[in-house]
C-alpha cells in the first residue's frame, strides 16, 4: 500500500605482513743466555686448524691414558739438576711437558711419584741425549699413580751401563704406574740381575704398565736374566705395543726382545734381530696362553734367534689364532712358536676348550674375539680374552649370553668386555633392530588427517604414508620436518612410502584449500541480474548474493542447481548470504512477472468556483470540471486496487479559526466528511497494463461545504491525503 500526502494551501495541492677457525698459534719457552746455541729456534710459529689441533691434543692424551685434562703446564731443562727441579715442581694431576734443551748426564735415579704426569720432549728438531753416569740404577723410576711419557727427539743412552726406565714396584700390586713411549730411543744399556732389580732397559713391576706407541728399544743387553728389551718382572705387569721397534736386544736367558711373567698385547710394530740364551728370541714368557699373549696380524717378526728349538705344542695354532704365520704345514723348525720368534717355559701342552660364537640375529652384527672377526668357533686355553660386539647399521647390541657356568662375561651389558672361558661353551651376542618414532603433522591442522602404516618403525624399514585431505582441501606435498636419514619415495603423492632413518622423525603433510567457483543465473533470464561480491571461494567462505529483479518482474526465491552442500541463509530474501560448500556451486535466482500500481499525476492546484456564501449551508463546486488523477497499473490482469481520500479541517493561516466538516467527498449520493475519516474514491480490478484516469461529475468528488455562520473572511488551509492501495476497501 502506498500513500501520497498532499498539503493544500488556499486549495493548492503539493506533494516529499665453524667452519673451523684458523688461528695463528705460537709456543715459546724461556731459556738462559748460555743455552741459546742449543735452543734454536726459540719460538716455533705454525698455522693450525684449531679443530685439528684439539683433536691431536685429545689423541695424545688418550695415548697417555689422560681423560680430558683441564690444565696443562710446560717447563724446560738443560741440565740434570734442572730436570730434577722441573719434575719435583710439577703439580700432581697436571700434564707437564718438559722441553729438553741440551744433552746431559743423569746421575742417580730420578723418581716420578705423587700422581705427577711428566712428558719429555726435545725443544726443537735436535735429538737430545740423556746419558747414564752411574751403574746399577735405572735413569727413571715411575711410581704409584704417576706417568712418564717419552716423545720424539729424546734418546736415553746407557753408555754401556745400566739405565732405562723402571715402572712400578714389586710391593705395589695396584700402583697404576705408567710409562708411555710415543717416540724416542732407549739404547746401549747393559744390566744384570746379580746386582740390579731393574736389569732390563724397561723393567715393569707389579701393577706397572708399559705402553709403546712408537720409538725404538735397540742394542741393549741383559745378563743373568730375561727381557733384553722389555722385562716383565711380575705376573701383575703389563706390556701393550701398538707401534715402534724392538730390535738387536739380547737376554742371557729367555725373551731376547720381550720376556717375563706378565701379560703382553701386541697389535702392531716390529720385533726383529733379538737373541735369547734359552728360548723366545723375540718374545719369551714363562707360560703360553691366550690370557698372557695376544699378537695381531700386523706385527712383523724377523731375524730373532734362540739357543734351542722347542717342539710346537699340540693344536697351538687353534689355541692362539692371533699369532701370524700359523699353519700345520710349516716345518717345526720354521714355526713362529719354535722359540725363535715366540717361546715359553712350560713344556706341557695346555688344556684347550672350544668356544662357539653365535649371534641371535646374523644380520644384526659381528663379534670380535681377541681382535679377530668372522669367527664361528675357536679353541683356546682356559683364561680370559677380550670380546667386542659390533652392531651393523640399523641394529644395536643388547647383551651377552653364555650357556655354561664356567664361562663368564665380565659385563654382560657392555659392548666391549672380556670373557673367562673354563669349559666348552657357547657365547651369544644379542642384537635388536633399532626403532624410531614416526610423528605425522598436518599444515594447516584443518587440512587433513595424515596417517602411517606404523609409527614405531625400525631403522631402514618401510611404511606407508596416506595424506587423507579434509573436505575442501587438497594435498600438496610431504616434508621431513626433523630427523636424520629418512626418505620419502614420492613427496607429491597422497599415498607413498617412507623409509625410516637413524633418529625419531617428524613428517609434515602440506595442504591447501581448494578454491570453488560460485555461478549465478536468472530464471527466466530476463527476470533479473543477480550479482555477488565474490565468485571464487574456499569451503566455508561467505558471499553476498543480490537478486536485482528487472522492471516488470519480482524476485521469488533462491535455489541451488545440482548437488552441492553450499547453504543459502534466506532463500526468499532478495539480498542474502551463501556459505560455500565443497564443490563448485551454481545458484539460481527465480523471478516472476510483476506490475506497478502508482500515481502518475496529481494536479498541483485545485480551484473551486467563486460563490457567495449564504446563511444556509452552501456546496462549492470545483472550478476545473476536468480535474483528474492519473494512476499507472502494469500489474497482471484482475489484480484489485482502490483509491481513498482524507483531509484535515480547514484552518486559518493565523491558526485562530478552524472549520470542521468543510472538506467533503460526494459519491453515489453519499457525502463523506473527510475530516472524520477516509472516503472510498474508486475501486476496480486491473483490466490490462496502462494508465487509468480518475475524475468526477461536477456535483461529485472533492467539494467544499460552508455557511455564513462558520466562515470568515480569511485564507484557509488543509492537507488532503490520497491513498492508493492494491486491495479492495473493507466495505
Amino acid at each position: 500500500m502506498k500513500k501520497i500526502y498532499l498539503l493544500v494551501i488556499a486549495f493548492t495541492v503539493t506533494m516529499l605482513s665453524v667452519t673451523p677457525l684458523l688461528v695463528l698459534a705460537y709456543s715459546a719457552h724461556e731459556i738462559s743466555a748460555d743455552e741459546l746455541d742449543d735452543a734454536n729456534p726459540v719460538m716455533e710459529i705454525e698455522l693450525v686448524d684449531q679443530g685439528i689441533a684439539d683433536e691431536k691434543k685429545e689423541e695424545d692424551d688418550e695415548k697417555r691414558g689422560i681423560s680430558n685434562p683441564t690444565t696443562r703446564a710446560t717447563d724446560t731443562a738443560g741440565t740434570n739438576q734442572q730436570l730434577r727441579n722441573a719434575i719435583s715442581s710439577a703439580s700432581p694431576g697436571v700434564p707437564t711437558t718438559i722441553y729438553i734443551t741440551n744433552d746431559f748426564q743423569i746421575g742417580n735415579t730420578i723418581e716420578i711419584s705423587d700422581g705427577r704426569d711428566i712428558i719429555l720432549k726435545s725443544n726443537n728438531t735436535t735429538v737430545r741425549t740423556l746419558t747414564s753416569s752411574t751403574s746399577f740404577l735405572p735413569n727413571f723410576r715411575v711410581l704409584a699413580s704417576s706417568s712418564l711419557t717419552l716423545e720424539s727427539g729424546i734418546l736415553i743412552d746407557g753408555h754401556s751401563r745400566s739405565g732405562g726406565v723402571s715402572v712400578g714396584r714389586d710391593r705395589e700390586t695396584h700402583s697404576e704406574a705408567t710409562f708411555i713411549m710415543n717416540g724416542g730411543t732407549i739404547t746401549n744399556i747393559r744390566g744384570t740381575s746379580s746386582t740390579l732389580s731393574d736389569p732390563s732397559p724397561v723393567s715393569v713391576h707389579s701393577g706397572g704398565t708399559f705402553i709403546m706407541n712408537g720409538g725404538e728399544i735397540s742394542h741393549n743387553e741383559t745378563t743373568n736374566s730375561f727381557g733384553g728389551g722389555v722385562g716383565l718382572r711380575s705376573n701383575m705387569a703389563s706390556f701393550v705395543m701398538t707401534g715402534g721397534t724392538i730390535s738387536h736386544n739380547t737376554a742371557s736367558t729367555f725373551g731376547g726382545g720381550i720376556g717375563g711373567l706378565g701379560t703382553v698385547s701386541i697389535t702392531n710394530g716390529t720385533i726383529s734381530q733379538n737373541t735369547a740364551g734359552t728360548y723366545g728370541g723375540g718374545i719369551g714368557l714363562t707360560s703360553l696362553s691366550s690370557t698372557r699373549l695376544s699378537v695381531g696380524s700386523q706385527v712383523t717378526f724377523s731375524g730373532n734367534s734362540a739357543s734351542s728349538v722347542r717342539e710346537v705344542p699340540f693344536n697351538v695354532e687353534t689355541a692362539l689364532p692371533n699369532i701370524q704365520s700359523r699353519s700345520s704345514s710349516i716345518p717345526t723348525v720354521n714355526h713362529p712358536l719354535n722359540n725363535f720368534d715366540i717361546g715359553f717355559q712350560t713344556a706341557s701342552n695346555p688344556s684347550l676348550f672350544t668356544l662357539t660364537v653365535a649371534r641371535n640375529l646374523a644380520e644384526g652384527g659381528d663379534v670380535v674375539i681377541a681382535g679377530q672377526t668372522n669367527i664361528n668357533s675357536l679353541s683356546l686355553f682356559a683364561g680370559t680374552i677380550p670380546i667386542e660386539a659390533r652392531a651393523f647399521d640399523g641394529y644395536r647390541f643388547v647383551g651377552w649370553e653364555t650357556n655354561h657356568v664356567s664361562t663368564r662375561v665380565a659385563d654382560q651389558n657392555a659392548r666391549v668386555t672380556t670373557v673367562t672361558v673354563g669349559a666348552n661353551s657357547r657365547l651369544t651376542a644379542r642384537f635388536e633392530r633399532i626403532t624410531h618414532h614416526l610423528n605425522l603433522e598436518a599444515n594447516p591442522t584443518t587440512g587433513g588427517s595424515p596417517e602411517a602404516g606404523g609409527t614405531t618403525v625400525a631403522q631402514g624399514d618401510v611404511t606407508t604414508l596416506r595424506a587423507n585431505p579434509a573436505p575442501g582441501y587438497r594435498f600438496v606435498s610431504w616434508e621431513v620436518l626433523s630427523g636424520t636419514g629418512s626418505q620419502i619415495a614420492d613427496e607429491k603423492s597422497e599415498e607413498t612410502t617412507f623409509t625410516m632413518g637413524t633418529s625419531d622423525t617428524t613428517v609434515i603433510a602440506e595442504y591447501e584449500r581448494i578454491p570453488y567457483t560460485l555461478t549465478l543465473e536468472a530464471s527466466p533470464a530476463e527476470g533479473g541480474s543477480p550479482s555477488t561480491n565474490q565468485t571464487i571461494l574456499n569451503v566455508g567462505d561467505k558471499a553476498n548474493i543480490i537478486a536485482k529483479p528487472n522492471p516488470g518482474y519480482r524476485f521469488v526465491r533462491w535455489s541451488i542447481v545440482g548437488e552441492s552442500n553450499s547453504q543459502i541463509a534466506d532463500e526468499e530474501s532478495e539480498e542474502t548470504v551463501l556459505t560455500m560448500g565443497t564443490a563448485d556451486t551454481t545458484v539460481r535466482a527465480e523471478y516472476e512477472r510483476s506490475g506497478t500500481l502508482k500515481f502518475l499525476n496529481v494536479p498541483a492546484q485545485l480551484k473551486f468556483r467563486n460563490t457567495t456564501i449564504q446563511s444556509q449551508m452552501t456546496t462549492i463546486q470545483r472550478a476545473d470540471l476536468d480535474w483528474f488523477l492519473t494512476i499507472e497499473d502494469t500489474r497482471l490482469e484482475g489484480a484489485p486496487w482502490s483509491l481513498m481520500v482524507s483531509a484535515e479541517p480547514l484552518k486559518s493561516l493565523d491558526g485562530q479559526h478552524e472549520i470542521e466538516g468543510a472538506v467533503i467527498f460526494k459519491k453515489d449520493d453519499r457525502t463523506y466528511f473527510l475530516n472524520e475519516g477516509s472516503a472510498p474514491v474508486h475501486a476496480e480490478a486491473t483490466v490490462g497494463s496502462g494508465e487509468r484516469k480518475i475524475h468526477w461529475d461536477p456535483d461529485e468528488g472533492l467539494l467544499l461545504q460552508l455557511n455564513l455562520i462558520e466562515a470568515r473572511v480569511t485564507t484557509y488551509t488543509t492537507k488532503v491525503s490520497w491513498t492508493l492501495s492494491s486491495v479492495y476497501p473493507n466495505e
